[in-house]
């Protein structure tokens, strides 16, 4: 009977140890497969990540070069009706001064023949 015990023991026992080496092997692969797939989803979500920052950003810079490019046009527009405008201004400044020094050039000169014819 001891005997018998003995085996059984030592059956079950070696049975114990080889389901449990068995099982840490099962778990070692499993966690070793799961840490491989999560890896790969990581540098995968990265590289996703990654490429669409990079777009992003090439539309944000885009969008910005855009923007610059329209402002910058306008301005120049702008700064281009400015400048018409003013010189369109100091011409007709320039031509009505011109005038109205001319008119008054007139009656100075008539007046001062005037004097000048009475004084002989």
């Amino acid at each position: 009977m001891l005997g018998t015990f003995k085996v059984s023991v030592i059956f079950v026992l070696g049975t114990f140890r080889v389901s449990v080496i068995f099982t840490l092997g099962t778990f070692r692969v499993s966690v070793i497969f799961m840490l491989g797939t999560f890896r790969v989803s990581v540098i995968f979500m990265l590289g996703t990540f990654r490429v669409s920052v990079l777009f992003m950003l090439g539309t944000f810079r885009d969008s910005v070069l855009f923007t610059l490019g329209t402002f910058r046009v306008s301005v120049l527009f702008m700064l281009g009706t400015f400048r018409d405008s003013v010189l369109f201004m100091l011409g007709t400044f320039r031509d009505s001064v011109i005038f109205m020094l001319g008119t008054c050039r007139v009656p100075v000169i008539f007046m001062l023949g005037d004097f000048w014819s009475r004084g002989k």
